[in-house]
């Protein structure tokens, strides 16, 4: 038996494959609390702006060091530390 509570506030696809894929008999069940779309809209812009923020105190480090890098590393693109996301500036 399997039993998870309080997880984190997203779960990945591939977790919900893993836990799928099992050769057992399974029921699977997830409760969702839909959030209004301004509220998300603020959740993603403000971490974007942590994002942004960590990427230019990153650089201004860099700078002040003369170490020129061309790009920050995937621990610096990511306000989560644990999950390395590919961050692409908007044109």
């Amino acid at each position: 038996m399997l039993f998870l509570k309080d997880y984190a506030s997203y779960i990945k696809d591939n977790m919900v494959t893993e836990l799928t894929d099992f050769n057992r008999n399974l029921m699977f069940s997830i409760d969702i609390v839909p959030v209004p779309t301004d509220e998300a809209v603020r959740e993603v812009e403000n971490r974007l702006l942590g994002v942004e923020t960590n990427i230019t105190n990153w650089q201004r480090r860099q700078n002040a060091n003369n170490n020129h890098h061309p790009r920050p590393a995937d621990d610096v693109r990511s306000d989560d530390p644990g999950h390395h996301r590919r961050y692409q500036r908007a044109a």
